[in-house]
């Protein structure tokens, strides 16, 4: 009886972090911060797998459905990237069905939806293969891919980030259990801004367009423990918590090129063009600390995952703190 009491006000916690997560307003920069790869992003789900290989007598090939919503809107899997969204207090709900292969080949699609302009749709969609080696020996492993696609008519909502690479071994003995990560992230963002004036009695239309390109190498280092409790509500049923201490480095750059054209004249036909090109990158340093805390019911195929996140990013110039919150349902087929 006081065990059953004991994990109600554990989903409780959860649940009211995951509340009070949706008033943090995330970074309005994107380019402030790394974008290390983190291994809490996936880690319910992956816990979920681990535990339905674990139990089957030989491997076989299986389905995975899952739905969630939180402040995570822009990556599958980097949660230092979905920290540099712009400035809103916005939610998505994120629905993704993957494949495994018994052979650990995988495939996983994954749609963005938000309320946009008084009407939910989907702003974004990822497709990502991978290959993971899990619940298999005293280690976990696994490389991905992950392209975005997104929507021009509401770009604002939407992930600079077009490419990822993300790769993991997590250590699974012992009581605390070390992970390590490296991961490579680019793409490009683009703003066009439009001017009509009369300058001197002379009609201008002037127009500012500006890309800015991406990209970001980052290695992060992890320590966890997972707390795993059998037999909590009913005979088969599984609950775990688990805190993770993570530390990463890396460098970032950008390439800025910023167009203006203005067009003169009463039928707006001459015109003038001007070019700005500039460059930079950061050298390889310490970038952030970051802890995560994820819980996880599991019962059968069927899991609910809230999680929590926090960054602490050594660079930044104003607040340095910024806060992730999801919750997960996931269920294997």
């Amino acid at each position: 009886m006081y065990r059953k009491i004991f994990f109600f006000c554990l989903i409780f916690i959860s649940l009211t972090t995951f509340c009070r997560g949706q008033e943090v307003v995330p970074k309005d920069s994107f380019p402030s911060s790394s974008l290390s790869a983190s291994p809490n992003s996936e880690d319910s789900l992956l816990k979920e797998i681990r535990s339905f290989v674990e139990g089957m007598e030989s491997n076989t090939s299986f389905f995975s459905a899952s739905f969630g919503v939180g402040n995570r809107l822009y990556s599958l899997r980097n949660d230092n990237i979905n920290a540099q969204q712009t400035g809103r207090k916005q939610f998505a709900f994120t629905p993704m069905l993957s494949y495994t292969h018994k052979s650990g080949l995988g495939l996983s699609g994954m749609a963005y939806i938000m309320g946009v302009n008084g009407k939910v749709t989907p702003y974004q969609f990822a497709l990502s293969p991978s290959y993971d080696h899990i619940g298999k020996g005293r280690v976990d492993y696994g490389l991905s891919y992950t392209h975005y696609f997104t929507r021009d008519d509401i770009d604002a909502y939407t992930t600079p980030i077009r490419n990822e690479f993300y790769g993991y071994v997590q250590g699974r003995k012992g009581w605390l259990e070390p992970g390590l990560t490296i991961g490579w992230a680019g793409g490009h963002y683009r703003e066009v801004n439009a001017l009509d004036t009369v300058i001197q009695g002379i009609r201008r239309h002037i127009v500012d367009t500006t890309i800015i390109r991406l990209g970001d190498f980052n290695v992060m280092g992890s320590l966890s423990h997972s707390f795993d409790w059998d037999d909590v509500f009913k005979k088969g049923d599984g609950f775990s918590l688990e805190p993770r201490l993570m530390l990463t480095a890396g460098s970032e750059s950008f390439v800025l090129n910023s167009k203006r054209t203005m067009l003169s004249g009463q039928r707006l036909r001459r015109m003038k063009v001007r070019n700005i090109n500039s460059s930079g990158t950061t050298g390889f340093q310490f970038q952030s600390a970051a802890f995560s805390l994820s819980a996880s019911y599991i019962i059968g195929s069927w899991s609910f995952s809230p999680s929590y996140y926090v960054n602490y990013y050594f660079q930044a110039q104003t607040d340095p703190f910024t806060h992730l919150v999801a919750l997960t349902t996931a269920v294997l087929f």
